[in-house]
Order: structure tokens, then sequence, then C-alpha cells
């Protein structure tokens, strides 16, 4: 009696194809959840500056309380980045990277900004606001709730 081999191209294909629905589902990074990310227009922090990263060392010299506060006043570093060029560039990069690297993000600003991120990111952020009462267009729970209902 004669045993019968399958088909060398059909165990290979076989083979081929499960090695690359392995390394499909590798490529995609776990989910990340951010829960920090802000969409501020760049006046908020003096216009679109320079700023540090927590790649190097960054220094807090104490600030002048007769100058504007601007972030490069407030934190140094050897190498800045020069931060994006518009408030639509902040969001595309933003968007960008959140999609890069599977990330869904909990994301502050005023109701109408938040919107118009979360409807940019294709469910990517997590609306949220900031009731700090003390700061100009503090945001309310009934913001809040007005946000989330969207």
């Amino acid at each position: 009696m004669r045993t019968s081999f399958p088909d060398v191209r059909a165990v290979s294909a076989i083979y081929l194809l499960l090695c690359g629905a392995g390394s499909a589902t590798a490529q995609q990074p776990l989910p990340v959840i951010d829960m920090h990310l802000h969409a501020h227009p760049l006046a908020d922090y003096g216009g679109g500056g320079k700023v540090c990263l927590n790649t190097q060392p960054m220094l807090f010299p104490g600030v002048d309380p007769r100058r504007p506060i601007t972030l490069d006043r407030v934190l140094t570093c050897r190498a800045p980045l020069q931060s994006s060029a518009s408030d639509d560039a902040v969001m595309t990069e933003s968007i960008a990277l959140l999609k890069r690297y599977n990330i869904w993000a909990v994301t502050s600003g005023t109701p109408a900004r938040v919107g118009t991120w979360r409807a940019a990111a294709g469910g990517r952020i997590i609306p949220a606001a900031s009731f700090a009462s003390a700061l100009p267009g503090a945001r309310t729970p009934a913001d809040f709730r007005r946000l989330i209902a969207d």
C-alpha cells in the first residue's frame, strides 16, 4: 500500500497564509489610552513656539510675573523642537500619531474644538472637559454633558 503525501504547493500556500495572518496581526500595536491630550489653540500657549520633549533633561526656571508666561519661559531644554505651524496642523499631526500608534485619547478643550477633533479622528477622541472655573471660558458639568451627547 502506497502512502500519499500532500502536494508541496498546497502545504506551502497554507503555511504562507498562516504566516501572513500572524504578521498582519503583529504589525498593529495593542491599543493605548492617552489620558491627557489637549485640543487647545496654539494661542493658549503663546503661539507656535519651540517645545521640549521628555527625551532630554528639562529645566524649569523661575518665572518673572512681570513678563507674559510662554512655554519657553516656563520650561527649557538643550534642543527644543519647533511646534506645528497652525491649529489645523496640530490637530492633523496629532490625529495621525493616534492612528499610527493605535491610541485613543481623552481630550480636553472647548466643546467646539473637542467636537472638531472628535469628528476628524474617527472615534479615537474621548471627550473631556476642564472645570477650572478661574480660567476664561471655563466649562461647566452641563457643557461636558452636551459634549458627550454628540
